[in-house]
């Protein structure tokens, strides 16, 4: 039976708060994974300065514009796998009203997405095939710069490099796969533009009905390749990557109002607070890319429930559904206790709990096989604020019968 041990240790400064958040996990990729986060969240509140909004008889013009203010950093490992993650998400508004810089390192055992299966007699049977993986090593930096367009508006630019080395027993050629060891080596830079529409006013746990629209255009170089082969392609045929790929992507989220549900329990009937929210994105590459670049079912919000690396393509959509519901509110922390020992220098730091349920269907192209997915999940989160929360969520596919466990502090949605 697969646990999940979760320990918690909030430590506020002042008006802000820090979270510190050791644990252990089991995950159908890495096994037993260590774990330790570390978040920083606050409030920024700025009105309108300009004068066109405040006399056009626009109901907010009046009203203050919450901007997101949160540092998250994440570590992983797993002892039996040797695998190392850690991703740093750091979101101030230090220029215009947000400067978002996000960070990854993977070193970890991973599938292959090129060789989804791999027939090593003339005869093919499915139960002869081999899905093989390969040694990853991938750094990911990339920062965003957004500035206002409007009360609801706001667009921005941002810049990212990407660097990994691969290894594996299997190459992949012209002619088809060969059992013998491949390293090969990708780098990339890009940038691009984007634009938003977002009614929530920068507050990330909305409790009204709010829709949040995003679209980016952007652009790769490829500076490194060490082998021709190493892309995702669409079809049998095996081509050659070009050295540039533009990315279109766009995405957006719908918020129903948050509603007080009767949850019985024995004795006892809770006036619980809900939200649902609903994301539909899509992602398109006009030509084959490298899987460095590829869109990942595994990346973050793309897809939840699959393996690693386990499915990649030039384009896809998705369509989620999360349903969460709070059964308590300001529950007692470790922390009250500190609270009441030194009230003027520690706050009562509270935590509403969460149950949270989802489900993701989706496609990607170009990718092997092509295949309608279907993901079912569970959570239980800790929201300590409406900037960050901690939460641990099992996923289940049921297209490729894999379970997947994620353990992480992130924004609500």
């Amino acid at each position: 039976m697969r646990k999940t041990v979760l320990f918690l240790i909030l430590i506020p400064l002042l008006s802000s708060a820090w979270f510190f958040v050791p644990g252990a996990y089991f995950d159908q990729d890495d096994e037993w994974t260590y774990f330790a986060g570390l978040g920083f969240t606050g409030d920024i509140e700025r009105y309108p300065k300009h004068a066109f909004y405040r006399t056009k008889g626009d109901s907010t013009a009046g009203e203050p514009i919450i901007l997101n203010k949160y540092i998250t950093g994440e570590m992983r490992y797993a002892p039996e796998t040797e695998a190392m993650r850690g991703e740093l998400h750091f979101d101030v508004p230090l220029f215009g009203i947000g400067t978002k810089l996000w960070a990854r390192y993977t070193d970890a055992n991973t599938a292959d997405p090129r060789k989804i299966n791999i027939f090593p007699t003339d005869t093919v049977e499915m139960e002869n095939s081999i899905s093989p993986d390969q040694k990853v090593n991938e750094i990911l930096v990339r920062l965003d710069q957004r500035y206002r367009a409007g009360i609801q508006t706001y667009w921005g630019i941002y810049g990212e490099y990407r660097q990994a080395k691969y290894e594996s027993e299997y190459s992949i050629t012209s002619t088809g796969f060969v059992e013998e060891p491949e390293k090969k080596q990708s780098e990339y830079v890009g940038g691009g533009l984007f634009f938003g529409y977002d009614t929530r006013k920068g507050d990330m746990d909305p409790c009204d009905q709010c829709l949040s629209f995003y679209i980016e255009i952007s652009g790769s170089y490829l500076l490194t390749d060490s082998v021709d082969a190493d892309y995702i392609v669409s079809g049998n045929d095996i081509k050659e990557a070009s050295k540039g790929a533009v990315k279109f992507y766009i995405e957006q989220l719908l918020f129903t109002p948050t509603t007080s549900l009767p949850i019985e329990i024995p004795l006892l009937t809770v006036q619980a607070p809900t939200v649902i929210a609903a994301k539909t994105a899509i992602g398109y590459y006009p030509m084959d890319v490298p899987q460095l670049i590829a869109f990942r079912g595994s990346d973050g919000p793309l897809f939840r429930g699959l393996r690693q690396n386990s499915l990649a393509g030039n384009s896809f959509f998705i369509f989620s559904m999360d349903f969460r519901i709070s059964p308590v509110e300001r529950m007692y922390t470790p922390v009250t206790l500190l609270h009441l020992i030194a009230p003027r220098l520690i706050p009562d730091a509270r935590a509403d709990v969460q149950i949270i349920m989802f489900s993701d269907i989706g496609k990607y192209w170009g990718a092997k096989p092509e295949k309608q997915l279907y993901t079912w999940g569970v959570g239980l989160g800790l929201k300590f604020s409406k900037r960050l929360s901690t939460r641990v969520e099992f996923a289940w596919n049921s297209t490729q019968d894999t379970w997947t466990t994620y353990f992480f502090i992130r924004p609500p949605f």
